[in-house]
């Protein structure tokens, strides 16, 4: 993005852009430990979120950690989709042993932390967005990827929980306090996980607190509406990515990201899929349509705002 404003205003020469390219593709990610840091944190983080204790929050992290030490390992005999699948193997079988040991209490909890840290969430909301612009083909292929690579993760966890037969109710939601804190080590932890730089981080996570609480009080106002409250989550999201943007001179995903990975429904995707591996009919109609609508809201918000702001923009 720097670049580009610098060609834009400089007019360099060919070889002074190929230099600078160069040094762009040579920039270094986080280092490995604060890498594997991000990855507790936004485990620990959600699990709390999704209505965890902080035990189960402790053991999603740890499963986190053995889960990115499998995904970084190169996929040389296994393509991407067989790989997730025995990552989402080894996740579920050391969420089982969280449990087992004492360190974890309710096994769904510490899976939809794990779950987290490679759930394709957003993916489905953008391809739902994509097949609203009209977009079909595009949006159907990201669609079904995404589908398909959430089946396997959640059957992966679901495996597990079905041999070791622990609970998987939904319990009370955390207290405030308890959420925002929640929200910002999850939010930082996922930025950290996805490279963002340093000098965002704050604002990055400001815009994932203030997004996930704009859902969590339209949520109780609305009397747990899901699209309502996944609207106006994602419109605020958005509208801060936006503004954030031009303010800071910086892609708009850059801020997007985190504001709305607060907003992913993880949790609707973990019950969605065990009850249909378990054919569950009542509870698995019901959790799908709550997905459904979820990202759909998302999908809508996204589009709102955009709209919006080619609108204003001309």
């Amino acid at each position: 993005n720097k670049l580009s404003r610098f060609i834009c205003k400089e007019k360099p020469s060919l070889e002074s852009v190929k230099e600078k390219a160069n040094e762009i593709q040579d920039m270094k990610d986080y280092n490995l430990a604060l890498i594997y840091l991000g990855s507790f944190l936004t485990s620990f983080g959600f699990a709390i979120i999704f209505g965890g204790t902080i035990r189960d929050g402790l053991a999603a992290g740890i499963v986190a950690l053995i889960m990115t030490f499998f995904l970084r390992v190169q996929k040389k005999t296994f393509n991407q989709m067989i790989h997730t699948l025995l990552c989402s193997l080894i996740g579920g079988f050391f969420s089982v042993v969280m449990c087992w040991i004492g360190i974890g209490e309710n096994i769904a909890y510490v899976m939809i932390g794990a779950i987290m840290i490679v759930i394709p969430g957003l993916m489905v909301a953008t391809s739902i967005k994509d097949i609203m612009c009209d977009d079909i083909l595009s949006g159907t292929l990201r669609l079904f990827q995404a589908l398909v690579s959430t089946a396997a993760i959640v059957a992966g966890f679901s495996v597990w929980t079905m041999i070791y037969g622990g609970n998987v109710s939904i319990g009370e939601q955390s207290e405030w306090w308890m959420l925002l804190i929640s929200t910002i080590l999850g939010t930082v932890g996922y930025s950290i996980v996805f490279n963002i730089k340093y000098k965002f981080l704050v604002v990055g996570t400001l815009g994932g607190v203030i997004s996930y609480f704009t859902y969590y009080f339209v949520d109780i106002i609305s009397n747990n509406n899901v699209f309502l409250a996944m609207l106006a989550g994602t419109l605020i999201a958005g509208i801060y990515s936006e503004i954030l943007a031009r303010v800071l001179k910086a892609p708009n995903t850059v801020f997007l990201l985190p504001a709305i990975i607060t907003l992913i429904p993880g949790a609707l995707f973990y019950y969605t899929m065990y009850y249909l591996i378990n054919w569950n009919e009542a509870l698995f109609n019901a959790n799908s349509i709550n997905m459904i609508l979820a990202n759909l809201a998302m999908a809508v918000g996204i589009i709102i705002v955009s709209v919006g702001v080619q609108v204003i923009s001309k």
